[in-house]
């Protein structure tokens, strides 16, 4: 990460998109223009996926975040699926159902507040 923000900040061409939204953050002092700005400063790589996967376990105060980490994913661990480049339709379809569960989203909850 550290090596991809150092090469984009010396690019300098402000069309481009990531300069635009760089600026845009950076005016607003935004957590994104604080996460890369700690990331561009640090000396050492970006925190090990263990110190990460703790962090996010001890801050874990939503329902559906704590049976996330309690039941469905004790380790935190990234999904097989996500890894594959071809997924089969009735894997895909019951994964998606799965994943979109956990979302407030108007096309999940709407559906039934019609009926």
């Amino acid at each position: 990460l550290k090596s991809f923000l150092e090469k984009k900040m010396h690019e300098r061409d402000m069309e481009e998109p990531f300069q635009i939204v760089y600026n845009m953050c950076r005016n607003e002092n935004s957590p994104g223009f604080k996460f890369l700005q700690k990331m561009a400063s640090r000396n050492t790589d970006v925190d090990s996926l263990e110190k990460v996967s703790l962090a996010i376990r001890n801050n874990a105060n939503a329902t559906k975040f704590v049976t996330y980490c309690t039941v469905l994913n004790p380790d935190l661990s990234t999904h097989t699926a996500y890894g594959k480049i071809c997924i089969p339709d009735y894997v895909r379809v019951s994964f998606t159902r799965l994943r979109v569960m956990s979302h407030n989203l108007k096309v999940e909850t709407g559906r039934w507040s019609r009926l």
